[in-house]
């Protein structure tokens, strides 16, 4: 018992461990002075110049975009009119000199395009287009008159027949006309018809390079 007394009084005493210390946030606004050093905005000078800038370049666009345009168009009738005089629908009302003569302008006209004519002004095109438009106008007016031709035919012999039943009807509201009056429409329906029978023998008969 004495030896375990002996042994407690040899170990040292422990010491307790103090506990962390507590800090405090503490925050502080300070209010800050911001100061411009720039501008924001255009000069209007250089505002300007940069609208007008814009302006043309959009009306180069427009430029290059109609140039193309009209270059197109000088081509695609190049190659409808050379079709429709071979074969096509002018090519029954085209002597064949004058066919020979409108081929070759085609041809120098295809050579033109992608050759000199590459990168012309599209003042050019158009008065190109309009020169060959101008040649063809004769051969093509020849064919409108036969490709029109049935239909007015039609159209005059449909009145013509029209115009002999009114003549004809004994409807009450017609009572009025009288019967010489009748006989004058039946006279002209007649006629008509008649001239349309000589008319469509005559065009049956023609020349298709000449007008009907």
């Amino acid at each position: 018992a004495a030896a375990g007394a002996s042994a407690d009084a040899a170990m040292p005493p422990v010491e307790e461990t103090p506990p962390p210390p507590v800090f405090r946030k503490v925050l502080r606004q300070e209010k800050l002075e911001v100061r411009q050093t720039f501008g924001l905005s255009l000069a209007a000078d250089r505002l300007a110049a940069l609208k007008r800038d814009e302006g043309e370049m959009a009306a180069q666009d427009k430029t290059v975009v109609d140039t193309l345009d009209a270059k197109n168009r000088l081509e695609e009738f190049i190659y409808a009119t050379r079709d429709s005089l071979n074969g096509g629908r002018l090519s029954a009302h085209v002597q064949p000199a004058v066919k020979e003569s409108l081929l070759l302008q085609l041809e120098e006209a295809e050579n033109w395009l992608y050759g000199d004519g590459e990168d012309a002004e599209r003042t050019v095109y158009v008065n190109k287009l309009d020169e060959f438009k101008r040649a063809a106008e004769p051969v093509d007016k020849i064919a409108r008159e036969y490709d029109n031709f049935p239909a007015a035919i039609t159209a005059l012999r449909r009145a013509a027949q029209n115009a002999k039943d009114f003549a004809a009807t004994r409807k009450a509201a017609y009572d009025h006309v009288t019967p010489e009056e009748r006989a004058m429409v039946v006279s002209e329906a007649a006629q008509a018809i008649a001239w349309a029978d000589a008319a469509e023998a005559k065009v049956k008969a023609s020349v298709r390079t000449e007008m009907p």
